[in-house]
């Protein structure tokens, strides 16, 4: 049995198994204070039953911490599967806020010259399932779509694998574009737009630009300069062309986003 107690001393409520009234309370520690009754001055225990009122508040305050803790873990999520698709990295030439000039050449030394051959080009990491550009951004927004959607974008995502109707798959590829779209709408407008992408910016960013921030573009030098991924890479993904060409690659990162479960 849960039993609600009020301490009058920090005016913290809490909850205890047990039903004898605590001696002190566990956020500041008092067990007695002064008390005005009349003209004199009274000790009285800090510790108190709740009131309804103040069982509701402190009801409320616990589901809204378990809501952002929920949120907080979803975000999470996200951001894991996105760097595992092959979160764009950026090199650290080009990963400071320093530059005021795009345009301007940036100075290298030897030594950065050096095994640069070795890196994935344009600071983007190998794609454990090679996928084309807009494969890629389209997989990427389809992370999006069932971080918001839950247990409906998995269904959606079964239709998708499933269904031999092109105009269907189409259909539901354009729903992803749609919800995705719809997301960037919303954080945008509590959101500065970055002049260009740093990894403070990739950390910190709201799901919906966490994910467009992601993209690959196809003058990829130039995003990692002076640009960052914005509407036109959703607006230029080809969904007729994913739903009748899709690459090996691309049904089976569907796949084993399906059959990894609900996250």
């Amino acid at each position: 049995m849960i039993v609600y107690y009020t301490c009058d001393n920090c005016h913290t409520t809490f909850e205890s198994a047990e039903t004898v009234i605590p001696s002190t309370c566990p956020n500041c520690f008092r067990e007695k204070r002064p008390h005005k009754v009349g003209s004199k001055i009274v000790v009285v225990p800090c510790v108190r039953n709740a009131t309804e009122t103040e069982i509701t508040w402190f009801e409320n305050v616990q589901k809204q911490i378990a809501d952002e803790e929920a949120i907080r873990t979803a975000n999470q999520a996200l951001a894991e599967k996105i760097r595992m698709l092959g979160e764009s990295k950026l090199k650290k030439p080009y990963d400071s806020d320093d530059s005021d000039d795009c345009d301007e050449e940036t100075e290298r030394t030897e030594e950065d010259e050096i095994g640069m051959e070795d890196q994935e080009p344009y600071g983007y990491p190998a794609d454990p399932y090679n996928l084309s550009i807009h494969e890629h951004n389209f997989a990427l927004m389809l992370l999006y779509y069932i971080h918001e959607l839950h247990s409906y974008g998995f269904r959606d995502l079964e239709k998708m694998i499933m269904t031999t109707d092109i105009d269907e798959k189409m259909e539901l590829y354009q729903n992803v574009k749609k919800v995705f779209n719809r997301g960037i709408n919303t954080e945008e407008r509590g959101n500065e737009k970055p002049f260009r992408i740093t990894r403070e910016v990739l950390e910190n960013a709201t799901p919906a630009l966490k994910t467009l921030y992601s993209f690959r573009q196809d003058n990829a030098f130039k995003a990692l300069l002076c640009d960052t991924p914005n509407r036109g890479n959703v607006k230029r993904i080809d969904v007729r062309q994913l739903a009748e060409n899709p690459s090996e690659g691309f049904t089976r990162f569907m796949t084993e986003l399906y059959n990894g479960g609900e996250w």
